[in-house]
């Protein structure tokens, strides 16, 4: 990949980044997760792609700056995350609980 092309993959994965700061702020977790999936074949093309010993000389400077928007939004997405998260363990645990004692007092499945 050129340089032109990685810098326009990372601006394309910092455009999903800021929907699912959107999503996440909204509490929107399906959109949150579909635009995950979204990203993951951008970072693998990237990952791919970013290989070359030689660059331009702004290509650092071009790619730091979007990467630090990453950072700062994922950031923001994991800390509104978090109470979601929770909120599904504890419902994980309590459907789980209800399962054994369904089991154990029931003999159901």
């Amino acid at each position: 990949m050129t340089d032109n092309e990685i810098i326009a993959t990372y601006g394309e994965i910092e455009r999903i980044n800021v929907r699912m700061v959107t999503a996440a702020r909204n509490s929107e977790w399906d959109t949150l997760v579909a635009l995950e999936r979204e990203c993951n074949p951008l970072f693998l093309r990237i990952m791919s792609g970013d290989i070359s010993a030689t660059h331009e000389a702004n290509f650092f400077r071009r790619k730091a700056e979007v990467v630090k928007r990453l950072l700062e939004n994922d950031a923001e997405i994991r800390h509104l995350v978090e109470p979601w998260l929770q909120q599904l363990a504890i419902l994980i645990d309590h459907n789980g609980q209800q399962r054994r004692l369904s089991r154990a007092y029931l003999g159901g499945t």
